[in-house]
């Protein structure tokens, strides 16, 4: 199945319990960014047309497919709350592949004059396409 973590490491997988926060202090307001990463754990499924998309009513958020957070000017050309379509697969028909993770860096803007919190109600939402590898 593929799934979402906060570190390249299988036992960080974002679930109900360990959920992915974003803590901040909101006085003076800014951007935090933080990577998220995704990998496949099941050697009989291939994914392809991989999406990741945010679901936030509060916050700006931005994603990119990125092995390195971007700089200040990258992030400001990428588009506002939107989903991101991967630029590759994750295994394909004929050989899997559960040991790549695959980073996507993820930015939120906090408004000036928020009070100290924690963001942990953010839902991340992963469309794809499965396949078996055969």
């Amino acid at each position: 199945m593929l799934k979402l973590y906060t570190e390249p490491d299988s036992l960080k997988e974002i679930t109900d319990i360990n959920l992915f926060r974003i803590t901040f202090d909101g006085t003076k307001g800014g951007a935090i960014s933080k990577p998220i990463y995704i990998r496949n754990d099941d050697k009989e499924l291939y994914y392809s047309n991989i999406t990741l998309t945010f679901n936030s009513l509060s916050y700006i958020f931005r994603l990119v497919q990125a092995d390195y957070c971007p700089t200040v000017l990258e992030w400001s050309k990428i588009p506002i709350n939107t989903e991101i379509a991967l630029t590759y697969n994750i295994g394909s028909s004929t050989v899997y592949d559960i040991s790549t993770y695959i980073t996507v860096w993820s930015q939120v803007t906090i408004p000036r004059g928020e009070s100290a919190n924690n963001i942990d109600f953010i839902t991340l939402k992963l469309g794809y396409t499965e396949g078996l590898v055969t």
